[in-house]
């Protein structure tokens, strides 16, 4: 036997020789003192005061000392002595080891293994192998243990009451019971207990497994992240949750929270889409049609000036129901790509975005849209909005229906805000006189919208959109206190306020501003507003920190709006993810949470007091696959049917035309308008048509006229829309004549031919124009100019009209399609200026000069696109044969002629003047 084995040896001997030691002690109190087997040692209560906190759970030897120290040093030195034992051995006396026949070798070999084993498991502790954060062993648990557990109480009673009833020959009990280790996992614990009288092991859990995972979802419900949790951890002394584990745990929250919120819409639209089926909206096809209200919101603010966020999320949100349809997030940031540079590694990338920030709303709504059949089997007809972004115009270029044209219903609060502000800005505008501008005061301001609210809530019932737009032309007049037009619902005033205020250019500025609130009364008749989904805007901020915290990084965002899907569907976010994925009901305390919240928005929601008003990487499309991808046109047989379908659908008796010329006054925003205008050739194209050479290509033509985007915002446009109402007036007034609004008019022998005149009288249509031109610099000089080209100077010095002119064809074409022999032509360029002209109906013109191409522009190329549309499918627009074979001669014409000459096309050819 070497040193080595004598040395071991003599420290078993030691070993023995102090249990026997410690048994007998323990023996001798419990007799004398009679102590019950749960009731502590005297003495243990001084050493209990340790921060494991663990009370009743260690029983401590009288002649227990701290020796910490010593064994530390003892595990420097590569020894141990038997002093420094890490784990108690169990306590037996000489009685009971003879009762039970257990030996004292026996007892030194338990001893040497649970030494070993425990040397084994401190090493790998030591050496990071261990799968949890924390472990600790032996003597020195109560010391390594400090700060406080989660602990799920009922649980942890009915463990230790198992642990408390355990039996064996030695009659143990919870006096016997020690702590070997700790296991922790975030803010999960396991408690890993021996018996020291019958060896047994225990093991109690803290709380469940899922508490980390709890822990996460609450944090992002709160708006906060890792960061946040980690601080709420250290100021209530829990364990920390590390950043990596937390970051795994956030995929598991964002796959719950996106699987529920897609439940949840499907939920909301199945509501939706059985109200519209009761009431009868639904399209020649059965599929119900609903109205929808749309916006979008970022990741930052952007305070007006700084449009560059990252991430962005836009709503489709059902407006008989109030709850979201479709939400989806684009991403243009990547902070793995982002660091990787050009070796970017294996990942999952949320990066689905490469345009500007300011696109990421109408991109996501258009496709929403697009997808309201395939998800839902419903089609959004007429959608809710206000006009801070292209959204429209980006439904109409993608076309998300055949046979629907999707009409906009402005917010009305965005109407009336634009109005007001407006109206506020005039006050510090030099170049009116000082003297009027004092005359605009909030009060005045307020008066008029109040008066806009009035009449909406009047005409509403009625949906008389001529009542309502004549309202709000008359609001400035109340509001400046001219009360001869109110109506008595309204106002009961009667007096009139003349001033010489009415003759100023800030009064006309007023009244322009007033008529463009009118030009939206069909919206503003629907009394609708966009609030609905800027509170889900307001439930996203909330669930982002405020806009404060960058979380656009990777998936941060896109988990957080749907977590808003869920909480503004259902109000019950967490409660209501824990029934989808756990198929369970929730916790007592959750659910009294939820339940609480509820009832206190309830409240808040009824007693609302009113507020003061103040014034203050994309894929790119591919040609072979998805949804862009080429389809073979229709064979010629089909084809040919389809168009003559077509054209027997646009056939209407007069009852009709007179029906739809009626319903399309205030055509601007009329949905049935926009609709019947796309499949017709209305006179405001005549002129671009006829002046088009037969043999050139009409694609272009075709394009703007199907797939155009509004011009509302080009200066000129709005020039003319915000004085046509005045510039109407004005002339009515000037030649004493009633000039009445009117709609669409259809051609009776040819149904592909419309025309909407600004005005009609009994004999004649009425054509107004505002050109900006004249209104700068006279109509003189625009037509020295020929910056108007109505009209233009012979070698005389003569004006006359140009029969050329664009113009001029469009007051030909609605002159016969309205059956009117006259027209009442006007140029206005100015307060009550005009170049009048009244034209006669030309027959033969007509008949020679414009119907021939009209028809033939028609049918050669408008009506194939309308029928077959594959311009959305990214493909050239169809031009007629003859004028494919017109570019393949010139093409050919101009290959012969590089072949003639050896010099390049582009090179000029100087003249050879010694001949001259």
């Amino acid at each position: 036997m070497g040193n080595k084995d004598n040395k071991r040896y003599v420290q078993k001997r030691k070993k023995v020789e102090r249990l026997k030691n410690i048994a007998r002690t323990m023996r001798e109190a419990k007799q004398k003192k009679n102590e019950d087997k749960f009731e502590c040692h005297p003495e243990q209560g001084k050493l209990l005061e340790t921060p494991c906190q663990l009370h009743n759970l260690v029983s401590v030897p009288a002649n227990y000392e701290d020796k910490s120290d010593r064994s530390n040093e003892s595990k420097r030195h590569g020894n141990s002595s038997p002093s420094s034992s890490l784990v108690h051995e169990p306590l037996l006396s000489n009685t009971d080891r003879d009762k039970n026949n257990i030996s004292t070798n026996t007892i030194s070999n338990n001893n040497s293994n649970a030494i070993e084993v425990q040397e084994t498991l401190i090493d790998s502790h030591k050496n990071g192998n261990c799968p949890y954060e924390v472990q600790s062993y032996g003597e020195n648990v109560c010391s390594v243990l400090t700060g406080r557990r989660i602990i799920d109480i009922q649980n942890f009673l009915d463990k230790l009451k198992v642990v408390a009833d355990h039996k064996s020959l030695f009659n143990c009990g919870l006096s016997s019971i020690q702590l070997l280790s700790e296991h922790q996992n975030g803010l999960f614990s396991r408690l890993n207990l021996q018996c020291m009288m019958c060896n047994k092991k225990f093991q109690i859990e803290a709380t469940e497994q899922n508490v980390n995972k709890d822990a996460v979802a609450g944090i992002l419900a709160s708006g906060g992240g890792h960061a946040q949790l980690k601080q709420f951890t250290a100021a209530v002394d829990l364990p920390e949750i590390k950043e990596k584990n937390f970051l795994k745990l956030q995929d598991q929250v964002a796959d719950d929270w996106e699987y529920t919120a897609w439940a949840e819409m499907k939920k909301a639209a199945e509501i939706e889409r059985e109200a519209a089926l009761n009431e009868g909206r639904v399209n020649k096809d059965g599929i119900a049609v609903i109205d929808v209200i749309v916006d979008g919101c970022w990741c930052r603010r952007s305070y007006q000036t700084n449009y560059a966020a990252n991430s962005g999320c836009a709503a489709i949100i059902g407006r008989r129901t109030g709850k979201v349809l479709y939400m989806a997030v684009k991403n243009k940031y990547c902070c793995i790509c982002q660091k990787s540079g050009n070796a970017i590694k294996d990942h999952v990338c949320y990066k689905n975005y490469d345009g500007p920030s300011t696109g990421m709303e109408a991109t996501i709504i258009a496709e929403g849209f697009k997808k309201s059949i395939e998800m839902h089997n419903i089609i959004y007809g007429r959608f809710i909005a206000d006009g801070d972004s292209s959204t429209y115009t980006k439904i109409i270029e993608s076309r998300p229906y055949a046979n629907i044209t999707v009409e906009k219903i402005n917010c009305r609060n965005h109407i009336l805000r634009r109005f007001c502000n407006n109206m506020q800005k005039l006050v510090t505008d030099t170049r009116y006189p000082i003297k009027d501008r004092k005359l605009v005061s909030k009060v005045k301001i307020l008066s008029a919208r109040k008066y806009i609210c009035d009449a909406i809530r009047i005409n509403k019932p009625d949906k008389n959109c001529h009542n309502l737009h004549h309202d709000i032309n008359n609001s400035v007049y109340h509001a400046f206190g001219k009360h001869s037009k109110c109506k008595k619902d309204i106002c009961s005033h009667t007096d009139d306020n003349i001033t010489q205020f009415d003759a100023s250019s800030l009064w006309q500025r007023i009244k322009m501003l007033a008529a463009n609130v009118a030009s939206h009364s069909r919206s503003l008749i629907e009394d609708v507003d966009s609030n609905v989904v800027e509170q889900f805007n307001g439930v996203v901020a909330k669930l982002v920190g405020g806009k404060r915290i960058n979380y656009s990084q990777r998936r941060g965002y896109q988990t957080r709006c749907a977590g808003a899907v869920i909480s503004f569907n259902t109000g019950k976010l967490l409660s209501t993810v824990h029934r989808s994925t756990q198929n369970n009901t929730p916790r007592k305390a959750l659910k009294k949470y939820e339940e609480t919240i509820c009832k206190k928005r309830e409240r808040n929601r009824l007693a609302q007091r009113k507020k003061k008003r103040h014034f203050a990487k994309f894929q790119p499309s591919d040609r072979n696959y998805g949804e862009n991808a080429e389809q073979p046109d229709m064979d010629p047989t089909t084809f040919e049917m389809a168009k003559k379908t077509f054209l027997k659908n646009l056939e209407k008796t007069e009852e009709e035309r007179a029906h739809i010329t009626k319903q399309t006054i205030l055509q601007s925003e009329c949905g049935e308008w926009l609709e019947l205008r796309r499949n017709l050739l209305t006179a405001s194209n005549f002129g671009k048509v006829i002046k088009r050479r037969k043999t050139n290509s009409c694609r272009n033509i075709v394009k703007n006229m199907l797939y155009g985007a509004p011009i509302d915002h080009v200066s000129s446009i709005q020039h003319g829309r915000q004085h046509e109402a005045v510039a109407l007036e004005q002339l009515s007034n000037l030649k004493n004549i009633k000039i009445d609004k009117c709609g669409l008019f259809i051609d009776e022998v040819l149904p592909f031919l419309g025309a909407t005149p600004d005005g009609i009288t009994n004999d004649m249509v009425v054509e107004i124009k505002c050109p900006i031109a004249p209104f700068k610099m006279g109509i003189d000089a625009a037509i020295d100019q020929k910056k108007v080209h109505f009209w233009k100077k012979n070698q005389n010095g003569e004006i006359n009209v140009c029969k050329k002119s664009d113009w001029y064809y469009q007051a030909q074409g609605q002159m016969h399609i309205a059956r009117k022999t006259k027209c009442l032509f006007a140029v206005w360029y100015g307060n009550n200026k005009f170049k009048i002209e009244v034209l006669e109906k030309d027959d033969e013109f007509w008949r020679k000069e414009m119907e021939p191409k009209l028809v033939s522009f028609y049918m050669d190329c408008l009506l194939p696109e309308l029928v077959d549309p594959i311009y959305p499918k990214k493909k050239m627009i169809r031009d007629p044969e003859y004028v494919r074979k017109r570019t393949v001669q010139n093409e050919n014409s101009l290959g012969t002629a590089n072949i003639i000459s050896d010099e390049p096309v582009s090179k000029s050819r100087r003249l050879d003047f010694s001949k001259f």
